[in-house]
């Protein structure tokens, strides 16, 4: 009896320490999110919003805590809503990347102050799905917007690319191999 008390007891540590890992790893994506969205929309006060080489770098500073954190998230629909926030942002940089050049192409027409001001919404529903999480304990992906500028460009790094996710009997060795039957 003791020895099964013993285990349980580590299995809820080990559970209770999982959960931890998942709202602190939510709460710094939202805090980079937040970042990032003050680099995209600053205050009138403040410095006008630079080009697109600047968002990019405050992009790039989001982007390095997202993927290293996503891995934490626990709930599969708080990492699909992160993952497409990732790509959205790259999505708009790479409109506005494109727009500087000299030959633009199909994103010449793209209303930069309205795809920014999308992006922006999109970004804020994600913080709030990581923030009210932990307190409402129900996970919910937030509706992704339909952005037909995102359709002019194609798919280009980085980006995220949503993977399957990994089967548990996979991860902890106890799948069947190939060569047995």
């Amino acid at each position: 009896m003791a020895v099964g008390t013993f285990y349980a007891t580590r299995w809820h540590e080990r559970k209770i320490a999982r959960e931890h890992l998942a709202y602190q790893a939510a709460e710094d994506i939202a805090k980079a999110l937040l970042a990032l969205e003050d680099a995209i929309s600053p205050r009138p006060w403040e410095q006008p919003r630079g080009d697109w080489k600047a968002l990019w770098k405050a992009a790039d500073k989001c982007g390095e805590v997202c993927i290293v954190r996503i891995a934490a998230l626990s709930e599969r629909s708080l990492s699909l809503a992160v993952q497409e926030i990732y790509n959205m942002v790259y999505d708009a940089l790479r409109v506005m990347q494109r727009q500087a050049e000299t030959d633009p192409g199909p994103v010449s027409d793209v209303d930069v102050e309205a795809m920014l001001h999308e992006t922006i919404m999109y970004l804020e529903q994600v913080v709030n799905a990581l923030t009210n999480w932990r307190s409402l304990s129900v996970a919910r992906k937030p509706v992704v917007p339909e952005m037909p500028w995102r359709s002019l460009l194609e798919p280009a790094p980085p980006r995220i690319e949503p993977g399957r996710p990994e089967s548990r009997r996979g991860v902890l060795g106890w799948a069947r191999r190939p060569d047995e039957s």
